[in-house]
């Protein structure tokens, strides 16, 4: 009876405590029917917040007037020079010509300023549609992962309506802005490979179509954040080391095979190469992003000084790169962008540092419009849901108390050992009981030695003596933790030490993390405080709508008189 439980215990990690058996495939992998009802429900939610007054203003807001330049640039073959990489850019400008967008003729009217009026005639909508479509699919995205991490439905929704009602999230996804396709790839880049993660080792060989789908899906996910923004770099990179060195994460040692690595990473770099290879076939005009390129990259822009016949002949007749010449200027044309993005060290009255994105003290001004109602001003103002940031920050601080706690009770219970072996030997068995205790003791050390390469048998090895919490082993805990603590901080290190301005965006794809550890945090809490845990859950959730709802002027630019606006600043630096 006593190995039976034993061998119960041997779970695999990404579990809900549903169905728990021997190196069994969890109850989550296949998501349950519930689970597609509630990811449908909150993908229709997140739709209506990002859609309404969508439309509104009908003019540049902030980063929209590079962009919508950008757009039309595309469509006019003018070659232009951005420090991203085009993914986003070719994605809206794609669906836009579905649309039959068409660039305006630059003497009627240019994305140069805020606050210009888009002319009638210009096809503008799909460019916000786009963003809303990819934000309103990052909220079903994250209750996915939560379950797929093992978090019970109703954490996974207080994960899943963070990203719905945070206020910085709802603005990024509403206008014609990139950062919710970043936060999308990334976010189904770390789903994916947890679904990779998932596959055990010695079962590979029994589902290989569905594995290299799996590969090859990842490996898109990935290359696709990274064509987006570099910052999209965060989750491949971290999720690459766990996967060729089978770091601190207990999914099979989360190793996965030297070849299959190589596999995802030469599908992302095509996804990458293909992106500029796209980009640079559809530029072939001079444009504001000439000076930029060197002269043997000019001389095939028609309309360049440096133009030559001869050279645009050899490298664009009939819409065609040689793969050299594409390889070469891929290359220069990356690294020129990492140059001019090193070199911007002008300031911006809308900048913030690293350290108060996460409890959101200062946000930024997109937009404002004193039409309308008399004495009454309609504003953007991109924040961040500051229950959602508050309680994430919180949370994380929490976990990282209790990971030096456990680790004081691991020291002490190290040095407590030592001492009563130095005292007095192991006596032996004086009862029945008790010798089939140690025949226990024994037989889990045998098997902690025959599959010491796998964590889970160390960790079904000492789980009698780990505390659990509902399924939760201390071991998993922190395994799972660190991970996700290391993906927050990781997406925070680019901006630690930089000269150029930074904006409370750029902790989107590092708040994605927050809000799995803080969700991981409160699915592990004691057995004992489960009641608690939902009470707390479900008090959060409801405080996360009331603050959505309260601050919605800021979202949608609904008119406010000046005293309406002064008891919204919560804090002096929402200015």
């Amino acid at each position: 009876a006593e190995s039976s439980a034993v061998s119960e215990e041997k779970v695999v990690l990404l579990d809900d405590g549903k169905n728990a058996v021997a190196r069994g495939r969890h109850a989550v992998s296949a998501i349950v029917r519930k689970d597609r009802v509630v990811e449908a429900v909150l993908f229709v939610v997140a739709f209506i917040v990002r859609i309404y007054r969508y439309d509104q203003p009908r003019a540049s807001v902030f980063d929209e007037t590079h962009f919508g330049r950008f757009i039309s640039q595309y469509d006019l073959r003018e070659y232009f020079f951005d420090i991203h990489p085009p993914l986003a850019k070719l994605t809206m400008y794609f669906v836009a010509k579905l649309f039959g967008f068409h660039a305006i003729d630059k003497h009627r009217f240019e994305f140069r300023a805020i606050g210009v009026p888009f002319p009638e005639d210009l096809v503008w909508k799909p460019f916000r549609i786009v963003p809303i479509l990819f934000g309103a699919a990052c909220v079903p995205l994250m209750f996915r992962t939560s379950r797929k991490l093992g978090i019970g439905r109703i954490i996974s929704l207080f994960a899943a309506l963070c990203i719905c009602f945070d206020l910085c999230n709802v603005i990024e996804s509403r206008l014609m802005l990139t950062d919710s396709q970043l936060i999308f790839y990334c976010g189904l880049a770390l789903y994916l490979m947890l679904e990779l993660w998932d596959v055990p080792l010695d079962k590979r060989v029994l589902v290989p179509t569905r594995r290299f789908a799996l590969v090859v899906a990842t490996g898109l996910a990935c290359g696709a954040a990274i064509s987006v923004k570099y910052t999209g770099l965060g989750t491949p990179g971290l999720t690459g080391l766990v996967s060729l060195l089978g770091l601190y994460f207990p999914v099979h040692g989360g190793r996965v095979p030297f070849v299959e690595c190589v596999v995802i990473g030469a599908v992302g770099l095509s996804l990458f190469f293909t992106c500029f290879y796209i980009h640079i076939t559809l530029l072939w005009k001079e444009g504001d992003g000439d000076a930029f390129m060197p002269a043997y990259f000019r001389e095939t822009l028609a309309g360049d000084h440096f133009y030559k016949a001869s050279a645009f002949h050899r490298a664009r007749e009939g819409f065609t790169l040689p793969v050299f010449w594409f390889w070469k200027s891929v290359g220069y044309l990356n690294a020129e962008m990492i140059r001019a993005s090193a070199r911007i060290k002008s300031t911006h009255p809308w900048q913030s540092s690293w350290w108060t994105w996460t409890f959101t003290k200062r946000g930024v001004y997109y937009y404002s419009d004193h039409g309308g109602k008399p004495n009454h001003t309609g504003r953007i103002y991109l924040m961040g849901n500051p229950i959602v940031y508050w309680a994430v920050i919180a949370l994380i601080v929490l976990f990282v108390c209790a990971q030096l706690v456990l680790a004081l009770r691991r020291i002490y219970a190290f040095f407590r050992d030592r001492r009563r072996r130095f005292r007095s030997p192991l006596p032996p068995p004086s009862s029945s009981s008790e010798a089939s205790e140690l025949t226990a003791s024994r037989a889990l050390l045998s098997t902690t030695k025959k599959d010491d390469g796998d964590p889970f048998s160390r960790a079904a090895a000492t789980s009698a003596a780990a505390a659990t919490v509902r399924g939760v082993s201390t071991y998993q805990f922190s395994c799972v933790g660190w991970f996700l603590f290391s993906g927050w901080a990781l997406n925070l290190l680019p901006f630690l030490d930089v000269d150029r301005p930074t904006f409370l965006y750029h902790y989107l794809p590092g708040l994605w993390y927050g809000i799995l550890l803080a969700s991981w945090t409160l699915h592990a809490a004691p057995a004992r405080f489960y009641r608690a845990k939902v009470v707390l859950a479900l008090v959060l959730l409801v405080a996360i709508i009331a603050a959505y709802l309260y601050f919605m002027p800021w979202v949608y630019m609904l008119p406010l008189s000046p005293k309406q606006t002064e008891a919204m600043r919560w804090l002096s630096t929402w200015n």
